[in-house]
C-alpha cells in the first residue's frame, strides 16, 4: 500500500516505501474504492514517485476521491511484469 497525495485527471503523486518501479516503467494503481489505473513513472526522488495515467480520470470522480478521502487516499501499486537485478539489464 502507499499513499496517494497529489490527485489530478491526468496523474498523481505517490509516496512509496519500496522500489519496486523505475521511471519509464507502466503500473498500476488501485485507490480505495476506485477502479484501477494505468500509468507511466515519470520521476522518482527520496520515497516519492510521479505517474501519468495512460487515460484521463474523470473529473467529478478526482473531486469526489478528495472530498471523501480525510487526508490521503490509499492505494495498491503494483508493476506489470517482475523486475529484473539490475546485473540482467543492458
Amino acid at each position: 500500500m502507499c499513499d496517494v497525495i497529489d490527485l489530478s485527471e491526468s496523474g498523481c503523486k505517490l509516496r512509496i516505501t519500496a522500489n519496486f518501479a523505475d521511471v519509464g516503467d507502466t503500473v498500476f494503481i488501485k485507490p480505495e474504492g476506485m477502479e484501477t489505473l494505468a500509468g507511466t513513472v515519470r520521476w522518482k526522488n527520496d520515497g516519492w514517485m510521479g505517474v501519468e495515467f495512460l487515460e484521463a480520470v474523470y473529473r467529478p470522480v478526482v473531486d469526489h476521491l478528495v472530498q471523501t478521502s480525510a487526508t490521503t487516499l490509499r492505494a495498491t501499486v503494483y508493476r506489470t511484469t517482475p523486475r529484473l537485478p539490475d546485473i540482467w539489464r543492458r
